[in-house]
This record gives C-alpha cells, structure tokens and sequence, in this order.
C-alpha cells in the first residue's frame, strides 16, 4: 500500500471533510492551454527557433499557420478548467463540446470567481460521456484534456480514443499525465496520425532526457507549469479564507473532495 493510498485510507475513516482549490488555478491553466494552442495553430516555434538565431527568414510558409476561429474544440473533462477554456476559446469564435463523466449534470458548484468559466454549462453545443468521447474526438479540430488521475480516467486518451481524432487535429493535456497514453501519442504523432500535441504534464516527472517524447518535432513539452504564475498562493488561500466563513457561519463547504472518487 502506497503513503498515498494509507493517508487517503484514514482521512476517510477519519470522518474529516476534505477540501482541494478547484477552481482558483483555472484561468492560468486555461490561458496556458490557449497558449499551447495558439503555438501549435500559428507554428510559433518556427518563430522562436530564428529569433534564437537572430535570424530573419527567407522562406514564410512553415509560418502559415490556422485561424482558431471557427473550429471546433472538443473538451474532455469540463471542470473548472475546461469551463475556462471553453470561455476563452468561444470568445475567439470557436464551437465547444464537452464531455464529463455525468453529462447530464451541466452546473459547476465550486469555487469560481466571479466572471471565470461556464457556471451554468451554455457553452458547450454538444455533450458527450466517456462512453462517447471517441465521437467528440471525432469532430474535434483541437481536443484539450483536463481530465484528474482517477481509476476511471487513468489511460482513458489511448490508442483507441487517438485513433479518433483527424489528422489534421491537434491535442493538449493539462490535467494529469497518467490519462494519457504516453506509447500510444508517441506513434500517433510520429506517424502523422495527428497534426501535433502539447503536454503540460506526464506520467512521470521530469521527464528523462532519454525519453522518446523529446524526439517528436510535433511535440511541444512544457515542465509542468500551467498552473505557475504570481498569483498561485493568493488564490489558493480565497479557497481556505471562503471555507473559514462556511465554517463560522455554518454554511456548507466548498470544493469538498469525494475521497472515494478520488477529486
């Protein structure tokens, strides 16, 4: 039995009512993964490899890049993060799917601040369950998971869900990297099976240098870092401040963490 597993064991023996700060690290991680997006539409590494350089190009079209507006994004795992995502990228003009693992529930209860996500679920023109993933990925011009480490979701982007998505599509991963198959995106990308991908995070860290990830030119790896901006602190501690008021005013909790499920 892991440290984790055993902690996770007697808190919930214990009776003692956890709680995580979902919501407050959802503008960072959403900007980042527009970030990565935006990088992989517009071929912005092209841009950064002469600027390393300082070199001014003579051939422009490895600069030809896509406009966002009007493609479709499909979103798997639209919590607080893929709400936001979903905002941003709607204001951009795209279309936005959603898949969750109860569909059918399209209300966000956690904590949020004002002006952040998609609270009530308008966004999204069309909801899918884990059963239909591979039929959003299907439709999906650029798929961002935000998905948490669960034994439902472990390994839930494998072969079979890559082999969905178009080959002109694009993938970004900023929820935990163990929902990732790691081989199966290795051949996908280095096949051309999909156009490219960034990832946030994977399924161990850091990643070696020897690892077969780095030698993919359709990859774009950032070190974990979605969530890493000035702000991270303050807003962790809203989440304790607003749950000190719950407390005093006999309020229920936010952000309670269902141990069972694990998030």
């Amino acid at each position: 039995m892991t440290v984790k597993a055993f902690a996770t064991e007697q808190v919930i023996d214990s009776g003692v009512p956890v709680a995580n700060v979902r919501g407050v690290y959802s503008m960072a991680v959403a900007e980042m993964a527009i970030a990565m997006m935006l990088c992989l539409t517009r071929r912005l590494t092209h841009v950064f490899n002469h600027r390393s350089r300082r070199q001014w190009p003579e051939d422009w079209p490895q600069f030809c890049g896509e406009n966002c507006f009007g493609k479709t994004l499909g979103i798997v795992g639209y919590g607080s993060i893929g709400r936001h995502v979903a905002r941003i990228a709607h204001a951009m003009g795209m279309q936005i799917l959603a898949c969750k693992r109860d569909p059918s529930k399209r209300d966000d209860t956690s904590f949020a601040p004002s002006g952040t996500g998609d609270p009530s679920g308008e966004l999204p023109r069309q909801w899918f369950g884990p059963e239909t993933c591979g039929e959003m990925l299907r439709d999906s011009d650029v798929a961002v998971v935000t998905l948490p480490d669960t034994p439902d979701t472990r390994g839930m982007i494998n072969r079979d869900a890559l082999s969905q998505l178009m080959p002109d599509s694009y993938l970004i991963s900023v929820g935990t990297g163990a929902v990732i198959d790691e081989d199966a995106l290795h051949q996908a990308l280095a096949r051309n099976r999909i156009a490219g991908a960034a990832l946030d995070v994977f399924t161990q860290e850091p990643l070696t240098p020897g690892h077969p990830l780095w030698e993919l030119d359709n990859l774009l790896i950032f070190p974990h870092i979605a969530s890493y901006t000035r702000d991270q602190g303050h807003l962790a501690a809203q989440v304790l401040l607003e749950n000190t008021r719950c407390l005093l005013e006999g309020r229920p909790f936010v952000n309670l963490v269902d141990l069972e499920r694990g998030y």
